[in-house]
């Protein structure tokens, strides 16, 4: 999973899986990823925990 496919997912208000975190996370680390692919990354992560609580 591309880390623009887990931001739709994540849009949809999907859960990620361990192994698509996982994915998400090797791309962050490894430099795939641009920063405001991060940015919005990690954003759509508070947002979703705030519509949980």
């Amino acid at each position: 999973m591309t880390l623009q496919q887990s931001l739709q997912h994540l849009l949809n208000r999907h859960d990620l899986s361990h192994n698509e975190m996982r994915e998400v996370m090797r791309q962050i680390m490894t430099g795939q990823a641009s920063e405001a692919q991060i940015a919005a990354f990690f954003n759509r992560l508070t947002l979703k925990r705030r519509d949980r609580g």
